[in-house]
C-alpha cells in the first residue's frame, strides 16, 4: 500500500464522515448547516479531482521499448515481440505480452484485480497507432 492508497482512504472516510454529519443536520432540522456541509464536501471534492487532473496532465508520458518491463509492486507486464504483417490494405499488428511476477514469496493475483496498465503502440515517430488508421 503506497501513501497514496493511504491518502484515498483518509479522504474517502473524511467524504463519508461529512455525509453522515450532513444527513444528522438535515434530520435534526438544520437544513441550513447540511445544505453548507454539502457545499463544503462538494469544493473539497472539485479540488482534489482539479488537483488530479492537474498532476495527470503534467506527468510525463512514458515510453517502453520491447522486452521493457513495466511492474507494480512484484508483477509486470512487458511486450516480447511485435509481428507487423500485411493483410489486404493494412498492416496488422500481432503483440505478445508476458506477464509475470518477480516474488521470492507466496504467489500473489494483485495483477489480476485491482490494477490497470493502458498499452498504446507507438511508431518510431511517436505518432500512436489507432484500430481505425490506415497505413500505406
Amino acid at each position: 500500500m503506497t501513501l497514496y492508497d493511504l491518502l484515498f482512504i483518509a479522504l474517502f472516510l473524511t467524504a463519508l464522515g461529512t455525509l453522515i454529519v450532513a444527513a444528522t443536520s438535515a434530520f435534526r432540522g438544520r437544513r441550513a448547516r447540511a445544505l453548507r456541509t454539502l457545499r463544503t464536501l462538494a469544493l473539497g471534492t472539485v479540488i482534489y479531482l482539479g488537483i488530479v487532473y492537474i498532476a495527470t496532465a503534467l506527468s510525463k508520458q512514458v515510453v517502453l521499448r520491447v522486452g521493457d518491463p513495466e511492474c507494480s509492486d512484484d508483477w509486470c507486464i512487458t511486450v516480447e515481440r511485435v509481428e507487423r504483417t500485411p493483410k489486404n490494405a493494412v498492416m496488422v499488428y500481432n503483440v505478445t505480452l508476458r506477464i509475470f511476477s518477480r516474488a521470492l514469496r507466496v504467489a500473489s493475483v494483485k495483477m489480476l484485480r485491482g490494477t490497470s496498465t493502458w498499452w498504446t503502440l507507438i511508431g518510431k515517430d511517436m505518432i500512436p497507432f489507432s484500430p481505425h488508421r490506415r497505413f500505406h
